[in-house]
């Protein structure tokens, strides 16, 4: 397997630029691109930045590399869920499979109807997302624009694509099922 400072040359060269060009593109100095050419590897939020460029260039090889890297580095933070993001990178292959996308999507919508991943266990993150698409549902805007809004959020990526859908669907389905008559009735009980 190659190195990271192997990798940041090979997709600079994808773009057909110099150092330089590459600095100003990913935001930084000539001397940083340098030394992840030379000497230190790229590290943190850039890792992030590298893998969307590769993509553009649909080198997935080079993606997966960034990914990978950022990835390892945040397994090593404490109080990660390192099962979660080791999936994460399993979903990202998965997600190239035909009919994997809406497969997945249906079974994020089953787990969360079925109570087993619930909005608050994600360190309440998810409580303050579905109150956003209640709001949101309750002023009147569609399924499909909060979809879209919500995805904003998350990024561009189709995991995040298909998370935005299943959460969205699961907190909207949540409060048909909370409105119904028959479920009102048994809450009076």
């Amino acid at each position: 397997m190659k190195n990271l400072k192997i990798a940041v040359r090979e997709l600079r060269k994808e773009f057909g630029e110099t150092q330089q060009e590459f600095a100003t593109r990913l935001g930084l100095a000539i001397s940083t691109v340098v030394r992840y050419e030379l000497s230190r590897e790229p590290s943190g939020e850039i890792l992030l930045t590298l893998g969307r460029l590769a993509e553009e260039k649909n080198r997935r090889d080079l993606r997966d590399m960034f990914s990978r890297a950022y990835l390892h580095e945040k397994t090593e933070e404490p109080g990660t869920d390192k099962a979660l993001l080791y999936l994460s990178l399993v979903l990202a292959d998965l997600l190239e499979i035909p009919d994997f996308r809406q497969a997945l999507l249906e079974n994020i919508k089953a787990l969360f109807a079925a109570g087993l991943f619930t909005y608050t266990g994600i360190g309440g993150l998810l409580e303050k997302d579905a109150e956003w698409i209640r709001l949101n549902a309750a002023d009147g805007v569609p399924r499909t624009k909060l979809v879209e809004l919500y995805q904003s959020t998350l990024g561009t990526s189709p995991v995040a694509s298909i998370f935005a859908e299943a959460l969205v669907s699961s907190v909207l389905d949540q409060e048909k099922i909370l409105k119904s008559p028959r479920s009102a009735q048994g809450r009076q009980r």
